[in-house]
């Protein structure tokens, strides 16, 4: 996939128009939590991340292990230009927003979201207090989008950290990497179950019950084929 391609398709339409969406949910009478903040954080973090990898200068492959250096590049490098109230704050939303919500659901002590006040960030050390609203947060991640990231793709950028080349590079080498270890994990799950049509279904959304044996699936086959490279992103039930 091209790299245009992949970030009109993942970035500027999963990612922001999720965020989008997300934005619209609201309080029903009665209720004090299940506003999507956290969601809206997590993911616009989780993008941050992806857009640093492709946005490295340097040519090493994709490796998981180095998701920090990722998210770094892109909140020094690209979102704190558009905003420098963040700068400094790199660790405090990777190590206590970023991680905490990835892997407990929580931001860790001393975090306080807010979702629709119209405040940007602000930062108590002394106290060890932060407040974030998510919609601020959400419009500038867009704005340094498309300030910082947009010029480099369409070849207007003056003195950028790489080019549109490096970025293909940069996901060439993780579609390299996700469809090694889908295949690797899918071939394990293949010789542990025996067969698995069985779960096919629930994740092409089809309604219908089907059990057949891996051995008879084949390109007469009524199932829809997973995708076997290549991102799928949603599937929608038909």
């Amino acid at each position: 996939m091209l790299i245009k391609d992949f970030l009109e398709h993942y970035v500027e339409g999963y990612l922001f128009q999720d965020l989008k969406n997300m934005e619209q949910i609201k309080l029903t009478p009665g209720q004090d939590k299940g506003a999507a903040g956290y969601p809206m954080l997590a993911s616009a973090l989780a993008g941050m991340e992806l857009l640093g990898y492709l946005l490295m200068p340097d040519e090493r492959p994709f490796d998981e292990s180095a998701s920090n250096d990722y998210f770094t590049n892109y909140w020094n490098n690209y979102f704190v230009k558009e905003e420098a109230r963040y700068a400094g704050l790199c660790d405090v939303f990777r190590s206590l927003i970023r991680n905490g919500l990835a892997h407990t659901a929580l931001t860790k002590h001393g975090i306080y979201v807010t979702k629709g006040a119209g405040q940007k960030v602000l930062v108590n050390a002394a106290a060890r207090v932060l407040r974030v609203d998510v919609s601020v947060f959400r419009n500038e991640l867009e704005s340094s989008y498309a300030k910082h990231v947009c010029p480099i793709v369409d070849g207007t950028a003056k003195g950028a950290l790489t080019t549109v080349e490096k970025m293909q590079g940069k996901l060439d080498s993780m579609d390299a990497s996700y469809q090694a270890k889908s295949g690797n994990l899918f071939a394990a799950l293949a010789k542990t179950r025996g067969q698995f049509a069985d779960v096919i279904p629930q994740l092409m959304h089809v309604s219908t019950t089907v059990s057949i044996s891996t051995a008879s699936m084949s390109k007469n086959s009524s199932l829809p084929t997973p995708p076997i490279t290549g991102y799928s992103g949603y599937i929608e039930p038909k």
